[in-house]
């Protein structure tokens, strides 16, 4: 049995993060105000790209490759209390211009301590 669970973003959400990410990590982004967030579809994932406005009124735009918003949103996500399993697949997807951390949990679920494990006989007779 599978499970999955999504988390959506909006674009603050997204820009917080990866803001808050690259600080934590000391990577440099252009100073000025985040005026939106975007994500595309890339041959390497989804690609998030946030548009900059500097104090001169020049326009950046900094790409932020999957992996690394992903991590983000997950840093976001703990910050903020918000449970996630271990041992999940995590992936990102878009739904409706918002981003998505989907979050697969496989296998079965994982036995309290002090319970009796079944064995593969036990197992097959309960199913």
């Amino acid at each position: 049995m599978k499970e999955l669970r999504c988390i959506l973003f909006n674009e603050r959400e997204v820009a917080a993060a990866v803001i808050e990410r690259r600080r934590r990590m000391r990577e440099p982004l252009p100073t000025g105000t985040v005026d939106r967030m975007t994500f595309k579809h890339g041959p390497e994932g989804i690609v998030s790209v946030l548009h900059i406005t500097d104090d001169e009124g020049i326009k950046h735009e900094v790409k932020v490759a999957d992996p690394e918003v992903a991590s983000a949103l997950v840093g976001f996500c703990l910050g903020r209390r918000v449970p996630l399993p271990v041992d999940a697949d995590k992936f990102l997807q878009v739904i409706n211009d918002h981003l998505a951390l989907m979050i697969r949990v496989s296998g079965a679920a994982k036995k309290k301590s002090g319970q009796p494990q079944q064995g593969p006989q036990q197992a097959r007779a309960s199913a």
